[in-house]
Formats: C-alpha cells, sequence, structure tokens
C-alpha cells in the first residue's frame, strides 16, 4: 500500500525485478504456499522507489508459537543470594537457544548463549547465583524463527561482602602448613562478616583482642609470625601479599601495639544514598533521558544528578555523579547511531524470516550468496597516535584533500571477500562492472544483498540485471539498516580502525596498494569474515 494515493505499483512474482512494464497492483493477491513478491512504486513524477521483498509462506503446520521462559524463583527483592535456574519450554519439539546479558544491554544472538536444545516439555538451564541486583534479559530463538524476550530484575541485599580469593587461601594455609589436622584444635569465632578459624594453640587472645574478620586476622596472624621468627619474605609468600604490605603492617603494629591492626572505619561523611537506592539507578537510567523530559537520548552527568534529584530528593554534584557511575560501572562511551526513520519490526522480520529463507533459496537455486556494500578510503588520516616528548606534540606532514578511494566489497558467508577500487565516484556503470567481475570469480549464479543506494537502483544496474535472465538475483535491504549488512559495523570497520589504523598515505597510488595488502590479510581469516554476520546477527 502507498501512502500517496497518485503513486502506482508494479509487482513480480517470478523472483524478477520489477519495471513498469510488470504486473500493476490493483487488488489482493492471493497466497496459496510460497511466494515472493518484488515491488516498486512509481510517483507522479515518473521517480521509481527501491525494490521491496515480500516473503510469504503458507504452511497449516507451521510452528508460529515463541517459546516460554521462566524462573525458578521469581524476580523481586530478597536479602540473600539467590541460585536460579531458567527453563524454556515449547509445546513443540522444538530447538531452541537462549541467549542473555546481565549488564543492562538488549540481548542480542552475539550475545552469550544460556541454553541451547529441544525444549519440549522444558530445557532447564545452569543455575546462576545472584548476589547483588542485577536485571536479566534473555532472547529465546527456535528454529522455526520465532522469538521472544523478557527481562528479570532481582533486588538482592544486603548481603554479606563476597568471598574473597585470599581468604580462601588463608583458610587452606591454616590447614595445610601452620596446623596439623587434629579437629580437637580448632577452634572458630562468628563475626557479623564472616567466619575466622584459627587453632587455639595460636593464641590470638594474647596479642590484646580478637580479630573481627578475616583481613584483620591475617595482620594479626603476621604479627604473630615475626615475633616466632619467620622472615617478612615468607610471611608475604604465606599470605600471597607484597613484602612492603607485611612491612606497613609490622610498622603500625610496632607505633601502636596489635591494637593498630584493627581495620580502619571509613572517614568522610556517608553516602546519601543507600545500596538499595544505588542499585535502582541504572534501572532508572535503562527508561532513557526522555522518560523524564530531556531532549534527546543522551545521559549527562548533570542530567543523572536531576534524576537522582527527583526520584530520591538527594542533591548531587556532577563530579559526584561521575564517581557513583564508576561505581556502578557506567562509563562515557560513543553511541551507536541509528536513523529515526528505521522500522524496527521489519528489520526483526527480515533478520528473522527473510534472512532463513534467503539462504534456503540460494541452496536451492545454487547461487552464490553476496552481500555488497560502498565505502570510502580518504588520504587524510583518522585517529593517529604516535609518541613524542611531553608538551612537544608532533607535526605530521600530509596533503590537505578530500582525494579518496572509492571501494564496492562483496562479502559470502563463507568468508569470502571480493572488492572493486576506483579513485573517482561510484556510479552504476561500476555497480555492473563489479556484478561482472563477482560472476566471473565467485560463480555465475549470484544472489547479491545490498541496501537502497541510489546507484543501485539506476535504471543500467535494473536493465543488466534484467539481462541476465535471472542469473543474477538482487535483494533489497530494508530502509536505514545498516546493521544488517556485515560490510557496515564490520568489514569496513576493521579495515580501518584495525588494519589501516594510524595509516598516513602520500598519495591514493600508496593508499591503493596498502587497502589491497589489508584485503590480502583479512582474506586469510575466513573465521574473521563470519565473525561480521554473527556481528550483524545473522545465522550462518
Amino acid at each position: 500500500e502507498s501512502s500517496n494515493s497518485d503513486d502506482v505499483i508494479y509487482y513480480t512474482t517470478d523472483d524478477s525485478i520489477p519495471t513498469t512494464s510488470s504486473t500493476r497492483y490493483t487488488a489482493p493477491i492471493t497466497v496459496s504456499q510460497f511466494l515472493t513478491i518484488h515491488a516498486i512504486g512509481v510517483n507522479a513524477a515518473g521517480e521509481l522507489s527501491q525494490v521491496r521483498t515480500f516473503v510469504y509462506t503458507i504452511d497449516p503446520n507451521a510452528d508460529l508459537e515463541p517459546a516460554r521462559i521462566t524462573a525458578s524463583v521469581p524476580h523481586g527483592t530478597y536479602q540473600e543470594l539467590q541460585n536460579i535456574v531458567f527453563t524454556i519450554t515449547k509445546t513443540r519439539p522444538t530447538p531452541v537457544v537462549a541467549y542473555y546479558t546481565s549488564d543492562g544491554s538488549a540481548p542480542t544472538q552475539s550475545s552469550p548463549v544460556y541454553v541451547r536444545g529441544n525444549a519440549a516439555g522444558g530445557l532447564a538451564g545452569p543455575p546462576t547465583q545472584l548476589r547483588v541486583a542485577t536485571t536479566l534479559r534473555f532472547l529465546v530463538v527456535d528454529d522455526a524463527g520465532n522469538e521472544i524476550r523478557q527481562s528479570f530484575y532481582y533486588n538482592i541485599g544486603p548481603l554479606s561482602p563476597p568471598s574473597d580469593f585470599r581468604e580462601e587461601t588463608i583458610y587452606f594455609l591454616i590447614t595445610t602448613r601452620f596446623y596439623d589436622g587434629d579437629p580437637s584444635k580448632n577452634y572458630c569465632r562468628v563475626r557479623k562478616s564472616g567466619q575466622v578459624f584459627w587453632p587455639v594453640e595460636w593464641g590470638m587472645e594474647t596479642l590484646g583482642f580478637i580479630p573481627g574478620d578475616w583481613r584483620e586476622w591475617r595482620r594479626l596472624r603476621a604479627l604473630q609470625l615475626k615475633q616466632q621468627g619467620w622472615l617478612q619474605r615468607g610471611i608475604a609468600e604465606a599470605f600471597g601479599v607484597r613484602e612492603e604490605t607485611v612491612s606497613r603492617w609490622l610498622a603500625r603494629a610496632c607505633d601502636g601495639g596489635p591494637e593498630a591492626l584493627r581495620t580502619r572505619p571509613v572517614l568522610g561523611h556517608p553516602s546519601k544514598l543507600s545500596d538499595a537506592q544505588k542499585r535502582q539507578i541504572p534501572e532508572l537510567l535503562w527508561h532513557g533521558p526522555e522518560a523524564y523530559g530531556f531532549s534527546g537520548q543522551v545521559w549527562t552527568r548533570l542530567r543523572i544528578a536531576q534524576v537522582i534529584q527527583e526520584e530520591f530528593g538527594v542533591r548531587y554534584h556532577k563530579a559526584h555523579v561521575g564517581r557513583l557511575l564508576k561505581e556502578l560501572r557506567w562509563t562515557p562511551q560513543a553511541p551507536i547511531r541509528r536513523a529515526i526513520q528505521r522500522d524496527e519490526q521489519a528489520i526483526q522480520y527480515w533478520r528473522a524470516t527473510v534472512w532463513p529463507e534467503l539462504r534456503r533459496q540460494a541452496r536451492r537455486e545454487r547461487r552464490v550468496l553476496i552481500f555488497e556494500d560502498e565505502s570510502g578510503f580518504y588520504l587524510l588520516a583518522g585517529l593517529v597516535r604516535t609518541y613524542a616528548p611531553v608538551g612537544r606534540p608532533p607535526i605530521i606532514r600530509q596533503k590537505q584533500t578530500r582525494d579518496h578511494l572509492s571501494v564496492m566489497g562483496g562479502m559470502t558467508p563463507r568468508g569470502k571477500v571480493y572488492t572493486l577500487a576506483r579513485q573517482e565516484s561510484l556510479n552504476g556503470m561500476h555497480c555492473i562492472e563489479f556484478l561482472k567481475h563477482l560472476q566471473e570469480v565467485a560463480g555465475e549464479r549470484l544472489l547479491v544483498i545490498w541496501d537502497g543506494s541510489p546507484i543501485h537502483r539506476r535504471a543500467e544496474v535494473t536493465e543488466f540485471v534484467s539481462q541476465t535472465k535471472g542469473k543474477v538475483r538482487v535483494e533489497a535491504l530494508p530502509g536505514y539498516a545498516p546493521d544488517l549488512n556485515p560490510w557496515d559495523e564490520g568489514g569496513w570497520n576493521h579495515l580501518k580502525h584495525v588494519q589501516l589504523r594510524n595509516l598516513v598515505c602520500r598519495d591514493l597510488e600508496e593508499l591503493h596498494e596498502q587497502f589491497h595488502l589489508a584485503i590480502a590479510r583479512l582474506r586469510q581469516e575466513p573465521h574473521l569474515v563470519q565473525a561480521f554476520f554473527a556481528q550483524a546477527g545473522l545465522r550462518v
């Protein structure tokens, strides 16, 4: 359907590219089994839209039911750590994969896998132990392409301090190096911070006080061992600390006695926010700045300070907000830009439904499936770093010009890479030249997937594709979806910021040479090329 009444829609159902000579859309199209429709729109001025593809499969036995995910412990607030098992369930015996994140980000098919397998009757994953406030976000995808997203928020606290590997080391040392293993000689004190163990014969009480936590115990035991003639190096090795640390402990004990080895209270004004309130901040920020009336989608320290004041009635200077965010493991990062015109539903549909169908069609029709894209490589260097004396930044002399290489790239799910580089702007004839090159080196029958760039919609390109009589078939990606193309955020990004990073060339000839060397290195790593597909969320 077109938004303008004057537009005319033409379509094909035989996998050919639609033109103004194709069937005109005037009535609903009946679909009985499998049908692929390619359509274009023509406005009153005679301008053609990009080709849109619609894939329909009518299957009475199709699995359209997404999986369900349940937790052994309901989400909510708890006072102690929780061991939680998440179970994936489907009524049909369909293989599923559950992806998850625990850092608040949205899970994708590149995220860690929680569990995979047949979910008929319930597929339980490994137990997940949570000690602090955590949001677990799941993406469950089944073999039929159905997806479900679900989040579980657990607000856990207050808890005893998490165990430390050094504490376990101390207990190990007690039972192996200092203690002969006789249970009758074992003595136990229970404190709020946990359990502190030592043999009675050590006579800890004679030092003046009973240690309240394992850190105090460690410092006191170090003093005892020194009094028994141990060297500082041996004490440091026994407790897994540096010799300088032991030296500081003993100096404190020399100046103030064993009492100086107590854990010192943290000085300064107590925090205005409780631990529970701090744990709520990440969840509040995930709603985005616009939810609090700010313009745009960027969080600043000043904006976050206003949110804290609005939610908790606590005023913070923006400098302290930065320290608080660091404590919560939130850092300033360059955002990934996405066009506001994106149709997220269409993009998810393409990734989950159209892409698997295109893969099946390519195998069935014995076509080489290739993603195509264009990019520019400029003489002006990007981010360049080099060493120099402090206060004396180096000078790099280069030609101040916008001259660049225009590159077309082709990438296959098997890890093959093909390119065409020119020192002028690309046009429709270059597009035809590259398609012919792909037929020569990759295979005569091609399924090319590209975006809606104007050079892809040029009349001469459409005519060339039609003249191949079906040997070359092209499919357009959804609009404003560069993240679907493994070239955009994968291949080009790797070439520019890894292979050619910090490269400064004298002229285009040198840049051309360095580019081909970088491509040669990339071709030797097909697994890396396949990782670009995974980054785009495309299963290969």
